[in-house]
């Protein structure tokens, strides 16, 4: 399906392209596809460039199970604690993909409501460092992953 989008010339250049776009990973099933069909009209990459693309996606789906992780166990200490938890943006809309795990996330964004300040102590209470929060939302750091809380 998307392998059509990769050009003969110049792939490197488009693989580049699509990891600064957040979308080597989304791609790289088809890409999979077409090299092990051998279906050399729709795509020719060199090995190295093969073996970086599947190394990069590996890399994404093990970065997205570890955040998704830690997303819902910070999650669940807040609504323990009676806190409503909304989830946003990145992880919120990998879920609407058919392959969750390769749509890239970098932080947990999340909406507590009224219960934005006691979110933050209840997070630095279980051992998260905090950054104070600047008119949009509050940096929390827990086990190394950045949660904003909007």
């Amino acid at each position: 399906m998307y392998t059509k989008l990769l050009p003969c010339d110049n792939n490197e250049d488009f693989y580049h392209n699509c990891v600064i776009q957040g979308i080597s990973a989304l791609l790289w099933p088809d890409i999979h596809n077409a090299i092990y069909e051998n279906d050399h009209d729709k795509i020719n990459l060199s090995k190295s460039l093969k073996l970086s693309w599947a190394l990069a996606t590996e890399n994404i789906v093990r970065q997205y199970h570890w955040r998704k992780k830690l997303s819902v166990e910070i999650a669940d200490i807040w609504a323990k604690a009676g806190i409503k938890v909304y989830g946003l943006k990145g992880w919120a809309i990998s879920t609407y993909y058919p392959k969750s795990e390769l749509r890239e996330f970098g932080d947990f964004d999340c909406y507590l409501g009224a219960d934005f300040e006691r979110g933050n102590k209840l997070a630095i209470a279980v051992g998260a460092q905090f950054n104070p929060h600047d008119y949009r939302h509050s940096h929390i750091y827990y086990k190394n992953l950045t949660i904003e809380n909007h």
